[in-house]
């Protein structure tokens, strides 16, 4: 069950709609293809805008409130909870790293929420329509780094990879080749 339109159709309906982007222009699209809905009122979009949009909200709410549970637990003597000095302090630390890997899904949550507020025509403009995409790129990016930053072993691997550099640049005497004085 798909519901998509003619592309010739949405090709027209985009042209006239937005002629500031010039999408009739063969030569600054000449391969244009446009696919998706007329109208966002049909049960597949209004689905999948739900879908994405919707749950993110909500799923959001309850990481912070299951990590501020588990810090209470974590925090608290009188939860039950016998674990050592450094027991503790390493589950704080996972926590911590849990906390920042947690906080990716701001960037899913600044998305949608950019799309939703582009889709109701409160805000418009190409640099806001390219925003979500750009947004959601982030979320790639900053996993391997917090993961780096944030598990000892990678961050000791990766500090003494950085001084190892580091020390051999302290031993090259390095030699400009730029004149000290300017020439007219």
């Amino acid at each position: 069950m798909q519901e998509v339109d003619d592309p010739e159709y949405l090709k027209n309906l985009i042209s006239t709609t937005y002629p500031q982007y010039f999408y009739n222009d063969s030569t600054i699209w000449p391969n244009l293809i446009i696919s998706g809905n007329q109208s966002i009122l049909t049960k597949t979009t209004i689905g999948a805008i739900a879908y994405m949009c919707i749950p993110c909200f909500p799923i959001y709410a309850i990481i912070i409130y299951s990590r501020r549970k588990t810090l209470d637990i974590l925090n608290s003597s009188s939860a039950g909870l016998i674990l050592s000095q450094t027991a503790r302090e390493s589950h704080k630390q996972l926590m911590r790293a849990l906390t920042f890997q947690a906080g990716i899904p701001i960037f899913w949550l600044t998305a949608a929420s950019i799309f939703i507020l582009l889709l109701f025509k409160k805000i418009e403009g190409c640099f806001y329509e390219n925003l979500p995409f750009r947004t959601m790129e982030l979320m790639p990016m900053t996993t391997p780094i917090l993961s780096i930053y944030l598990v000892k072993p990678y961050r000791i691997i990766i500090q003494n990879w950085i001084a190892k550099d580091n020390s051999k640049l302290k031993s090259v005497t390095f030699v400009s080749t730029m004149a000290t004085s300017s020439r007219i």
